[in-house]
């Protein structure tokens, strides 16, 4: 039986493929909207700056929502703040994430980063072979300590195989076309056991199960060392202790456990490029010292590829398909 989940994804990429290639390229000149239907998907195409900001900023409330994507109320990601539709809930974990994240605040993680690209350098320094291990250790290990103040000495860590695995499942069902249901929503309504059905049902309670880990393991670590006095101060101890002093839910516990999950899914060139970004670092900075944070509003080459690599290719599915 040809695989469930490839023949999803091949009818979505065929059908965006048509849709470059023979609708927007075309007709550019136009106009700046463009809706088509797409397998019962209705999709407007924005081709102008201007627009955009008007639909997508300026009347958010109306043209930002999030899609309804089948499956992730099927293997648990609904909790997930960056597929939540724009509501109260929506509003809640967004202002609980900007207390932490906001710009004001980044300074504090600062030294958790300098600390751990240090320890990433001395990584490939140490087994250049392993070069991708290390990147992959480095934002588990900032994460990790930043949420739960868990040490992460190595991928070989349980936590950080968990979160990877159940991660993965994750990033394979986010986007329309990634399974058949995801294609044709009608079909979760089928029996669980039809054939066609049953792989994709499967994997959704597997995804489920592990999502319940991945949040619940390191949270009930969290509690445990606090019960002890033994916590290292994170950013889920510091949402428990503000409970405790508010002698409510401030903030409740299932909300943190999510937006915990959320935080990771969110975490995780040319040569022509590269060489002028090194040339930078090494004229401002030197060899006899690494940069700092202090260094980036010195190096605006280096500052523009960093935006331009995540605008180009973000860490996370962030700018989905938005419904009105």
């Amino acid at each position: 039986m040809e695989d469930i989940h490839g023949m999803g994804q091949e009818i979505w990429s065929v059908a965006l493929w048509i849709i470059k290639k023979e609708v927007i390229q075309p007709n550019r000149s136009a106009g700046d909207l463009i809706y088509i239907n797409v397998l019962g998907v209705h999709l407007v195409i924005i081709n102008s700056e201007e627009i955009a900001d008007e639909l997508v900023e300026k009347r958010s409330a109306n043209y930002n929502d999030r899609p309804n994507i089948e499956v992730m109320n099927m293997n648990g990601w609904e909790v997930n703040m960056g597929l939540k539709h724009y509501g109260n809930e929506w509003r809640r974990d967004r202002r609980v994430l900007h207390q932490r994240f906001r710009r004001e605040a980044a300074y504090q993680l600062h030294p958790l980063e300098l600390a751990k690209s240090r320890q990433l350098l001395q990584n490939v320094l140490r087994d250049p072979k392993d070069f991708e291990g290390h990147f992959k250790l480095y934002p588990s290990a900032i994460i990790f300590y930043l949420l739960y103040g868990h040490e992460v000495q190595s991928m070989e860590d349980p936590l950080v195989n968990l979160t990877f695995e159940t991660i993965y499942l994750f990033s394979g069902s986010v986007f329309p076309g990634t399974n058949v249901i995801n294609v044709f929503p009608a079909l979760r309504h089928l029996p669980k056991w039809t054939p066609v059905l049953k792989d994709v049902h499967d994997l959704c309670e597997k995804n489920k199960v592990m999502l319940g880990r991945m949040q619940s393991i390191p949270f009930d670590s969290v509690k445990r060392h606090m019960a002890r006095d033994t916590a290292v101060q994170s950013w889920v101890s510091e949402l428990l202790e503000k409970n405790a002093a508010k002698g409510e839910e401030v903030v409740p516990e299932a909300v943190i456990k999510a937006l915990g999950a959320s935080t990771f899914a969110a975490a995780m060139e040319t040569a022509k490029a590269q060489k002028r970004a090194q040339a930078e670092i090494d004229e401002v900075i030197g060899n006899k010292r690494l940069p700092t944070f202090e260094d980036r509003a010195s190096l605006p080459y280096v500052e523009g590829l960093f935006r331009e690599l995540f605008r180009w290719h973000g860490p996370a599915p962030l700018g989905n398909f938005s419904p009105s």
